[in-house]
């Protein structure tokens, strides 16, 4: 259990710090790009699913690397599952902000 929340709590600090790199980034480019600031503010948040690829690299890192990697798989873990409950819902309003989706057509 002690692993499991600690590993949480860092898998939070990690995909916030992820979050935030996003948004700085789509914030950077969304003039140049002639996105409002609500769109990039959507884009931001559609980026931020984390693909099954990051748990396939991390198998291969773990097969190649035994010791740190299954230090990191709970971290990943619990990354991964972290972004699957919210991502979802963060699309959902992000789309919803920017009146690319509305609500009553659902």
């Amino acid at each position: 259990l002690n692993t499991v929340l600690a590993a949480g709590g860092i898998a939070i600090v990690l995909l916030a710090v992820r979050m935030l790199g996003k948004v700085v980034a789509v914030g950077l480019l969304a003039h140049p790009s002639g996105l409002s600031w609500r769109q990039a503010g959507s884009v931001a948040l559609g980026l931020l699913p984390l693909s099954a690829t990051a748990w396939l690299m991390g198998l291969e890192f773990d097969a190649a690397h035994p010791g740190p990697g299954t230090e990191m798989m709970p971290l990943l873990l619990a990354s991964i599952a972290l972004l699957e409950l919210v991502a979802p819902l963060a699309l959902l309003y992000g789309l919803r902000w920017t009146g690319e989706v509305d609500a009553a057509h659902e």
